[in-house]
């Protein structure tokens, strides 16, 4: 996919979290050894407002690592 700002090229992969730990993307085809949960490796952090806190979750995404953009298909409820 391509970043709809930078129009550079983006990394498909999953957003998930437990709500307990951090939240983490990790590209497609690839997996977060424990090492890597210790040392921070893929964790996403807001930029604006309190930080994430969901119950557990997996959402596909695409991450742009040039804007540190990340984009996912979403459904409001009404």
């Amino acid at each position: 996919m391509k970043c709809p700002y930078c129009e550079g090229e983006m990394q498909h992969g999953k957003l998930s979290g437990d709500g307990r730990s951090r939240v983490h993307f990790v590209q497609e085809g690839k997996k977060l050894s424990w090492a890597d949960h210790l040392t921070g490796v893929g964790t996403v952090t807001a930029k604006n407002g309190s930080g994430m806190n969901f119950w557990k979750f997996e959402l596909e995404a695409d991450y742009c690592e040039k804007c540190k953009k990340i984009i996912l298909d979403a459904e409001v409820g009404k």
